[in-house]
């Protein structure tokens, strides 16, 4: 290997001029001593060589070391999204749709400036009338979307991970501890990790990598196909975050699990127990909502239920 390295790069300090060596789905190769090769290459970089690599994880290369000394540009998932500028641009020039400033916006907001969501939006809404009322509804489960995620994502991905991906899809923020209480497997930061680590559809939401979510397009997908796949156990899966939530003193989030596992007294026993809280600081409005999702006898069956919902409509009005 530094022989072979060793004359492609006294060739390469031969040639007058800036040199760029594009290596694309640099995540495809597997082989050890291709990255021995690549490494021997960046350690003695003749100096008109650049090295660029498309990749969909990171090379098991030096990158720590090349970060620190300045010889590193990386550009990751936030610099490749597009702003609603770019959208503009793309969806004029590219696509030829003349969107509103509206539509452009709902455009950018429904694939979060990822450009292959951009992109089959774009194609799917040439022949649609009503390009607004296409775009409000745009989600994972489009056709070209579903399809794409699942050739370019799912099928890749081992049985392991997509059952994962899966039970946490109902999840609108993770963390290891809560996904660990869902799918009942240790373990899941690890997961976690990987996921970034593949740039697989997941953004970390604060800077220690604690918590988590999945790119609106793909949550439509993974929830989908958990309907249709593993439907038996979406009420379960309910229930469990339900149970984590209220054990660590997240009521809102466990009375939204409650109602959504079906365990509808539960529900309305947490509501009861902020309800007067909410009432004081003026969230009758939610607590409304929660109150008019459960069965009404449910309400009925204790009478400061009732009570309760009655000072709701009347602050609600």
């Amino acid at each position: 290997i530094p022989v072979l390295a060793t004359m492609l790069i006294n060739e390469l300090s031969e040639i007058n001029g800036t040199v760029i060596l594009v290596l694309d789905d640099f995540h495809l190769l597997t082989n050890g001593s291709i990255h021995r090769f690549i490494e021997f290459i960046i350690n003695h970089q003749p100096p008109q060589l650049h090295l660029m690599l498309i990749t969909r994880t990171d090379p098991p290369l030096p990158l720590a070391r090349l970060r620190a000394r300045g010889q590193l540009v990386e550009l990751r998932q936030g610099e490749l999204r597009f702003s609603p500028e770019e959208v503009k641009i793309f969806s004029d020039q590219e696509m030829d749709l003349e969107l509103s400033s509206d539509q452009v916006a709902l455009l950018t907001k429904q694939t979060e400036g990822w450009i292959s969501g951009i992109q089959l939006a774009a194609r799917s809404i040439r022949e649609i009338q009503d390009k607004s009322a296409f775009l409000k509804n745009f989600s994972g489960e489009h056709e070209f979307i579903a399809d794409y995620l699942t050739e370019e994502v799912l099928v890749r991905l081992p049985g392991s991970v997509r059952t994962f991906l899966l039970q946490t899809s109902i999840l609108e923020r993770m963390t290891a501890s809560l996904c660990e209480a869902i799918t009942e497997c240790p373990g899941a930061q690890v997961t976690l990790d990987s996921l970034v680590d593949e740039n697989l559809f997941i953004v970390a939401l604060d800077n220690q990598h604690t918590w988590y979510r999945y790119h609106a397009l793909f949550a439509d997908l993974l929830l989908k196909r958990l309907q249709t796949t593993q439907g038996d156990l979406n009420l379960a899966l309910h229930n469990r975050a339900c149970r984590w939530y209220r054990e660590n003193g997240q009521i809102n989030l466990a009375i939204q699990h409650a109602i959504a596992g079906q365990d509808y007294e539960l529900a309305a026993s947490l509501i009861e127990s902020i309800a007067e809280n909410y009432l004081m600081v003026g969230r009758a409005t939610t607590l409304l909502g929660w109150l008019e999702t459960l069965p009404k006898e449910i309400v009925l069956r204790q009478p400061g239920r009732g009570s309760m919902k009655g000072f709701a409509l009347i602050l609600c009005n």
